[in-house]
């Protein structure tokens, strides 16, 4: 791994943990349609949910979701998309196991060591995080499969320079196809750059771009672990930028083309979520996460991580109880 980028993982792991509080950004009227149809009051609205990628930060969209769940919400969605931790949150939702997948992020990923600087041979266990999905905390695959919503996972295609959506219950093996929308790579290990199949969120088209040009919808719930704002922009582009001049020192620059345009996806999606929320579209749309989640957030402790969770799932069911 580029000496550069794994400064920069280290220098964002000792920045210092805050509280987690999650805030809704946006028409209410989203929030309201889920109550409605709690309620089994007919519309002719079409609600789609998506959920973004961050990593062991999906901890905070594990417990929206979770709160979702107790609300009784969590299958009131027409569509979903998501990728990387985002699919791995749905995915654990679709089968109603929202609680049960959550826990895998301050559980097994703090006792496997998912995320680990010190080994930069592979940054990422996906190994270990598959074992959680099929063996320590299976997936309820039949469940996910009988889902009301229908659950777009995108995954992206690096031979093909492009990001592919699929309806994750049609597919034969959905528990492969969430690790594959979570591999990074680089970070995922040698092996991963040899890998056709990698991670959702470092390509085009845009979980958002995707869905405005397919599903025609009404409504739109964005689930993020942390808000994605202007504020936060900046945040990012060391860390990007390292990881783009990672990639491009590579033998094969071909290979990961699409993936040394990071830094311009990720200022592509906070234009699209900005645009979205501030009704330019003409959709109703919201944004839910978290106002500020420092990177090492994703390398605290079982206890700090469990506690970033409950609080998101209790602020999150206050959120929708009281909108």
């Amino acid at each position: 791994m580029n000496l550069e980028l794994l400064r920069h993982l280290v220098d964002l792991e000792k920045e210092s943990p805050r509280k987690i509080e999650i805030e809704y950004v946006g028409d209410s009227e989203v929030a309201r349609l889920y109550m409605q149809r709690r309620q089994n009051i007919t519309d002719d609205r079409v609600l789609v949910e998506i959920y973004t990628g961050g990593g062991q930060k999906g901890v905070i969209q594990g417990g929206i979701s979770t709160a979702k769940e107790d609300l009784g919400l969590n299958q009131l969605a027409d569509f979903k998309v998501g990728h990387s931790s985002g699919a791995a949150v749905i995915a654990y939702e679709q089968a109603g196991q929202s609680e049960l997948g959550s826990t895998i992020f301050f559980e097994e990923n703090v006792s496997n060591r998912f995320i680990q600087v010190g080994r930069p041979h592979r940054v990422m266990d996906l190994i270990g995080l598959e074992r959680a999905f099929r063996l320590q905390k299976p997936l309820d695959v039949e469940a996910l499969r009988n889902a009301k919503p229908v659950f777009y996972i995108g995954i992206g295609d690096r031979m093909a320079g492009r990001i592919d959506y699929f309806n994750l219950s049609t597919r034969p093996d959905p528990v492969a196809d969430v690790i594959s929308s979570c591999r990074v790579p680089v970070l995922s290990g040698i092996e991963s750059i040899l890998r056709r199949q990698i991670d959702g969120g470092m390509g085009r088209p845009r979980s958002i771009q995707f869905v405005l040009g397919n599903l025609n919808p009404t409504d739109v719930l964005i689930v993020s672990p942390v808000l994605l704002t202007v504020s936060n922009r900046e945040q990012r582009k060391p860390f990007v930028n390292a990881l783009r001049r990672s990639l491009r020192s590579l033998p094969n620059n071909q290979l990961l083309t699409t993936l040394i345009d990071y830094p311009e996806i990720c200022e592509e999606q906070t234009n699209e979520v900005l645009s979205l929320i501030q009704g330019k579209t003409g959709i109703r749309a919201a944004l839910i996460g978290a106002k500020s989640v420092p990177f090492s957030g994703a390398h605290m402790g079982r206890e700090q991580l469990r506690m970033a969770f409950q609080n998101a799932r209790e602020q999150t069911r206050e959120i929708f109880l009281n909108i």
